[in-house]
């Protein structure tokens, strides 16, 4: 199924398989397979594994997401994003195996905060970070689509690791690519051999398919436009005038696709008005204000509110004006023509006064960050050492191409376990977005969680 992509940035090594590796334990599983913590036998070093079945994978028409994510890992070299160990198949599995982190995701840190929310240095700290992790990735030719706190790993020494690059997407680079300070040089972006970009089962079967998925525009109501050129966004759009402004939209590469967490979701995505670099400062936005007040700015009583929220309602920021309310408004501007980073990039962003005082070029190697996870202790001798399809099959026994529940991750310092929601859970725990927030070739039943970390 997969074939295998040359290795820029990352130490691939070849000719492994499962039974080279000792599972300990499930970390958690989605729409897209299982993830498990695992060793390496001959060495011990701890890593996350994750296990798509190819049959589940092709009934999902997840084949090309697989190759997708496979591509864009083999090209990652940076501090803040996974480095690809290694990547193999068997006659049933596709195996991912990459860096494991045992901090645990964003969401499940701020859940752990003193009213569920970070003080605004910690968020500062983490949405500087994040910031470089999407410069060098637009620098890479990638979109990366698909930020949320669940996303955003912490390492061993604290510092940040975006995860999940299923829904990303790949476009033709930038002719100048001018270095800034601090920005890590891109990776050399793979050509690959033929254009795998094609018309996927979950678009409208009509000559306006090109602009938003169906279920999309059933959910907000947005009628396909019959010229599909023609930006509209509310309030912000009307009256847009100046040729520099439908110049920078038309220079703008986008993709045709809808995908992403409801709550994240940017206008331009539901609007079906084609979607470029600014999608992920917009997501950057959605992130600071849950990091900094402990909700998302748009979420509404069900998803066609929310997106309504999202296409017309301003965020409300309590308290006295910030620089970070500031920097928060202009990530959100509706028309991403007028959206900070559009014009000059990660560089407009970093420039502006919430970051003062950051340390671009020393952040990721200097600053100390906010919270640093215990070191990881494994002692195999004391715990049920399996191989990883064992434990597949011990934790999966009844795996169906059919979807899966709604989940939720239970997480501790000792185990992971994965229940159905109940009612009182949803109440309990209000960070856990519903089980159809994520949004992905259709409007799922299951919010994907591959989560390569634990707290």
């Amino acid at each position: 199924m997969l074939s295998r992509s040359d290795s820029h940035g990352s130490d691939l090594v070849p000719g492994y398989e499962s039974d080279d590796f000792n599972a300990l334990k499930r970390l958690g599983y989605g729409d897209m397979g299982t993830v498990f913590l695992a060793t390496l036998r001959n060495t011990g070093q701890p890593l996350a594994m994750k296990v798509m079945n190819k049959e589940v994978v092709k009934a999902r028409h997840n084949q090309y997401r697989v190759e997708r994510e496979l591509e864009i890992l083999s090209m990652l070299s940076h501090s803040f994003t996974p480095k690809l160990f290694s990547h193999f198949e068997s006659k049933k599995n596709i195996y991912f195996v990459m860096d494991y982190c045992p901090g645990g995701d964003m969401n499940r840190l701020r859940q752990r905060q003193p009213e569920k929310r970070f003080s605004e240095n910690a968020a500062r700290f983490y949405a500087a970070e994040v910031c470089l992790a999407i410069e060098y990735l637009h620098k890479s030719g990638i979109i990366y689509r698909d930020l949320k706190p669940e996303n955003v790993l912490i390492q061993e020494d604290g510092h940040i690791m975006l995860t999940d690059f299923d829904l990303s997407v790949r476009i033709e680079q930038d002719r100048d690519h001018h270095h800034h300070p601090g920005a890590p040089a891109p990776a050399p972006a793979p050509q690959p051999k033929q254009n795998k970009m094609k018309k996927l089962p979950f678009m409208c079967s009509t000559p306006l398919s090109v602009d938003v998925g169906c279920a999309a525009r059933k959910a907000v109501d947005v009628k396909p436009s019959h010229r599909p050129t023609k930006k509209i966004f509310p309030s912000e759009m009307r009256g847009r005038k100046g040729a520099a402004a439908a110049a920078a939209a038309a220079k703008e590469i986008k993709s045709q696709s809808f995908v992403g967490t409801e709550e994240y979701v940017a206008p331009e995505m539901i609007l079906g008005s084609g979607h470029g670099k600014p999608l992920d400062w917009w997501t950057l936005g959605v992130f600071l204000y849950e990091m900094i007040y402990g909700v998302t700015p748009f979420k509404g009583r069900n998803r066609r509110e929310t997106f309504l929220n999202i296409l017309s309602s301003q965020p409300a920021f309590p308290g006295d004006w910030t620089e970070a309310s500031d920097l928060i408004s202009k990530l959100l501007a509706k028309d991403p023509t007028k959206r900070l980073g559009c014009q000059g990039g990660a560089e407009e962003i970093k420039s502006h006064a919430f970051f003062r005082g950051v340390d671009w070029e020393a952040i990721q190697h200097v600053a100390r960050p906010p919270w640093v996870p215990e070191p990881l202790a494994i002692d195999e001798e004391r715990m049920e050492v399996v191989t990883v399809d064992e434990l597949l099959k011990q934790t999966m026994p009844a795996t169906t191409i059919q979807s899966t529940p709604a989940t939720t991750m239970s997480w501790s310092s000792s185990k992971v376990s994965s229940s159905s929601m109940r009612k009182e859970e949803e109440e309990e725990i209000d960070s856990r977005r519903s089980s159809s927030s994520t949004i992905s070739y259709e409007f799922s039943d299951n919010r994907e969680r591959d989560c390569f970390g634990e707290f």
